[in-house]
């Protein structure tokens, strides 16, 4: 396992798709900054470290996407370059070569977001500065809305955020390495993202009085902890509730694919 992770980080350095993720991450930050720059209005402030720290943790818009996309592009090019084949030649198992692409892809996924996220915080503080009594945007629901966002809810969201990220990274690994292709995996996981998010904002803005569907959200949602912010007086907050049972339900789906990924992995042939 050892050796199999070294020669990840080796691979990565001089990898091209990583660093065409690096720059296009660069672009985005400067993108989003332009943008959110752009649409600041009275009464709040949209550029600010805050808010820019809870924009760039969407895995929806622009670099959200991106990450899955290049981390099935680096899975997948092991396969047609044929590294995990010289790999099992070289006497290595295949769990060891699965787990090794497991922790591969979370160094890469989360690597690459932290490094956008504190970017992105770093613009807005330089041009706006970190100030928790300004009124920040939440695009979240079908209507963005406006409140504060305390130390707490900050550090509630980012938790969520990363157990998200954390689902999907292991989702993304599981298709990429069952499919094998990028013409497929791509699609796939952009698919799930989008409907998986989207679908979870409007069912909740649309049901959220109806509390036996809330609960099978908590339950079964991956994505529900990031739309179910609300505003009590002009701050933002996630409940307890919220918060423990959608850290519970991504690392549920975490575990699961992580499993599938293993079993599935372990039983096919590598052509």
């Amino acid at each position: 396992m050892h050796r199999l992770l070294k020669a990840f980080l080796f691979k990565i350095k001089r990898d091209l798709t990583f660093k065409i993720t690096l720059g296009i991450g660069l672009g985005c930050a400067v993108l989003t900054a332009v943008a959110l720059a752009m649409m600041a209005g009275e009464g709040f402030n949209i550029m600010s470290g805050q808010n820019m720290l809870l924009v760039s943790l969407s895995p929806i818009q622009n670099f959200g996407i991106a990450l899955p996309v290049n981390l099935i592009s680096f899975i997948c090019l092991e396969f047609t370059q044929g590294s995990i084949r010289n790999k099992i030649i070289a006497g290595n198992s295949k769990l060891k070569i699965y787990l090794s692409l497991v922790v591969s892809g979370l160094v890469f996924l989360f690597g690459i977001l932290i490094g956008y996220a504190l970017l992105c915080t770093f613009f807005g503080c330089v041009l706006s500065g970190f100030n928790f009594s300004k009124k920040v945007m939440l695009i979240g629901t079908l209507v963005p809305e406006l409140g504060t966002a305390t130390g707490i809810f900050l550090l509630k969201y980012v938790c969520i955020s990363f157990a998200v990220y954390l689902s999907i990274c292991m989702m993304t690994v599981f298709i990429a390495t069952s499919f094998r292709n990028i013409g497929p995996s791509i699609p796939i996981v952009i698919i799930v993202m989008l409907l998986g998010y989207l679908g979870t904002m409007i069912l909740v803005s649309i049901n959220g009085n109806n509390q036996v569907l809330m609960i099978i959200f908590r339950i079964i949602n991956p994505f529900f902890g990031l739309v179910s912010p609300h505003i009590e007086g002009e701050a933002f907050v996630i409940s307890n509730l919220d918060f423990f049972s959608s850290l519970g339900c991504n690392i549920g789906w975490a575990v699961l694919f992580l499993v599938l990924g293993c079993i599935e992995f372990t039983k096919r042939d590598v052509k």
